[in-house]
């Protein structure tokens, strides 16, 4: 499931990151603003699932590495608002 997300271009993360909690079993991958398009949130099945994705969206931002984190707190979510009726 992909959630999306408006966000303030002078505070949103612009590298992807794969998001893996170490307190729950979800594990994400964010994509920044590529092209024009409006960052978003993919819950995926596991790790493998994330990294696949994760290394699609890196050659569309040039980033040369995948971020991982496992922390709880929400950090990367700044600059981010849901966005309604996607």
């Amino acid at each position: 499931m992909r959630f999306y997300f408006t966000y303030d271009a002078t505070s949103v993360m612009r590298r992807v990151i794969i998001i893996a909690p170490s307190d729950s079993e979800d594990v994400l991958v964010y994509c920044p603003p590529v092209d024009g398009q409006d960052p978003w949130v993919e819950k995926v099945a596991d790790l493998d699932a994330a990294e696949k994705l994760a290394a699609v969206l890196i050659k569309k931002t040039g980033q040369p590495t995948v971020l991982l984190t496992r922390d709880v707190v929400d950090w990367w979510k700044a600059g981010l608002t849901p966005a309604a009726n996607r």
